[in-house]
């Protein structure tokens, strides 16, 4: 069954879930929705940040000129495991965590 997308408010919940599987979040803004006027154009952004104190840490930041747009790619970010382990090991390694 394909995603609907345009329910955001689900999308949402999806991703605080997916968080949750990562640990507690200890992060000061775990997730974030704002929207921004560039060139006069409307960007919408999504920042996810997963602190997990001495196990991990990794930040996903998307953008899209609709909501929809930067939920689904910070979705798609969140739940590609190759990506997320790749953030966690860059940042990791900058705060010197071990993985």
């Amino acid at each position: 069954m394909a995603r609907d997308w345009e329910r955001t408010s689900l999308v949402i919940l999806d991703i605080l879930e997916r968080m949750k599987q990562f640990g507690t979040n200890v992060a000061p803004f775990p997730f974030c929705i704002t929207q921004e006027i560039r060139d006069g154009k409307v960007v919408w952004c999504v920042d996810i940040h997963v602190r997990v104190r001495r196990k991990t840490e990794f930040d996903i930041s998307t953008e899209g000129e609709t909501v929809t747009e930067a939920l689904r790619a910070a979705y798609l970010g969140l739940n590609s495991p190759t990506g997320v382990t790749e953030r966690a090991g860059r940042a990791n390694a900058a705060f010197g965590i071990p993985i």
